[in-house]
């Protein structure tokens, strides 16, 4: 776009109209410049590059970069989902916490029933899930505007999340 000063904000969504804001020059994303930004400022995609570079090799070295400090609650929830996705694919028991008392058998074998097994492990899946879902809720208020209700709906599938991190935090590893 132009440097112009716009009177109100319909004049400048008028002139976003304009056919030529959808061409490939406005289109795409490069550092957070579209096409027609970087050839009016080219050192923009220098310095993003840069950036870039300085990002991966903290990435190397440190195992995160600065930008995960800039909003760590998003990339928690941008995450954690796929981590626990993960988990589930992978997990190499149930822990015994997800057992019921009376399934755990006594002495000499230890070990609980297939049906007392299942039913934990259906038991820790869900709990999982909602751990999953939880972050899920949080990144879909951060990412999308929403009305009051939904935004209810959205925290409180969050605070429960949190209450089964909370609760179950040390089951969280294979």
């Amino acid at each position: 776009m132009n440097d112009k000063n716009y009177s109100t904000h319909e004049e400048l969504l008028e002139e976003l109209d304009d056919p030529k804001y959808n061409s490939f020059l406005y289109k795409g994303n490069f550092f957070g410049y579209n096409l027609y930004g970087i050839l009016r400022n080219p050192w923009r995609l220098v310095e993003g590059t840069l950036d870039e570079i300085k990002y991966a090799w903290q990435r190397i070295f440190r195992g995160w970069d600065d930008r995960t400090i800039w909003s760590i609650d998003y990339y928690l929830a941008e995450y954690m989902p796929t981590w626990i996705e993960r988990l589930k694919e992978t997990k190499s028991g149930i822990p015994i916490s997800m057992f019921e008392d009376e399934d755990l058998q006594q002495p000499p074998d230890y070990f609980p029933s297939d049906e007392a097994s299942k039913r934990a492990e259906k038991k820790y899946n869900k709990i999982l899930d909602d751990i999953a879902e939880g972050f899920r809720a949080h990144k879909e208020i951060c990412d999308e505007h929403h009305n009051r209700e939904e935004v209810k709906e959205l925290e409180s599938k969050f605070r429960n999340a949190m209450d089964l991190m909370r609760d179950n935090i040390y089951t969280l590893c294979d």
